[in-house]
């Protein structure tokens, strides 16, 4: 029984390495695909926008992005990991740095006192500093008991107002939404329900297909739809600002 157990562990997690790709995205066979191209040449345009003294990663978790400027990069998370320089407490910002660019990605979601957070941000961030900010809109319930709210275009602005607002953008259509959505229900099914649990680690092969196809469809709608792909179905909410 241990042996099982031990194995089963073993599978699941090797099915997890190998569909997870260098920059923390997943590959188009896993559940919760995203390829993350687009927040990576997101970000990449906002390092681009004025000489980068330092970057703020607030609630960097593992780090994704940090190899776009490893030498200049500041992780800050509320727990520790190799690629976390700081932790804080929830709400509370790093004090007496020098940085240019204040990135944020997937964070807002998961902030307990939203109006707390905002006032701290106000308060500690420096003026002029480059801000971009991303959370997901259209998206499953996740890192529970921790997940709050949800965000469209319009309620970033709304929350940034009194600020410099450069850009926004909604990121990933209604192709990926809906496989996204189907998935993860698949996945939750199969996570959720002791008996399937018990034979998920043999499911893997066969659900990664579902999955695949699903994406492939997914993808293949966002792509017929063109630029109205994110008019109202979105997957992530973006927005670019000038403190």
């Amino acid at each position: 029984m241990i042996k099982m157990y031990i194995l089963k562990r073993k599978l699941v997690s090797f099915y997890e390495t190998i569909s997870t790709t260098e920059f923390g995205g997943k590959r188009i066979f896993h559940p919760q695909f995203v390829s993350r191209k687009l927040e990576i040449n997101l970000i990449k345009n906002f390092l681009a926008l004025s000489p980068v003294q330092a970057v703020i990663d607030y609630g960097c978790g593992p780090g994704p992005f940090k190899y776009l400027l490893p030498d200049r990069w500041i992780g800050v998370d509320l727990e520790n990991n190799k690629n976390v320089d700081i932790i804080v407490n929830e709400n509370e910002f790093p004090k007496n740095l020098t940085y240019s660019h204040f990135l944020c990605t997937s964070v807002l979601e998961h902030v307990r006192e939203i109006d707390e957070f905002l006032i701290s941000f106000d308060k500690n961030v420096p003026v002029g500093t480059l801000c971009l900010f991303t959370v997901p809109f259209m998206v499953f319930e996740h890192g529970t008991p921790n997940d709050y709210r949800r965000f469209t275009v319009d309620g970033l602005i709304k929350l940034f107002s009194k600020y410099e607002i450069l850009t926004t953008l909604k990121m990933y259509g209604a192709g990926f939404c809906i496989a996204n959505l189907i998935n993860n229900q698949i996945d939750i099914f199969f996570r959720s329900h002791k008996i399937m649990r018990r034979i998920y680690f043999v499911c893997i092969p066969f659900l990664s297909i579902i999955y695949l196809i699903n994406n492939i469809q997914g993808v293949i709608l966002d792509k017929l739809m063109g630029k109205r792909k994110s008019n109202v179905i979105y997957n992530s909410s973006a927005i670019l600002f000038k403190k």
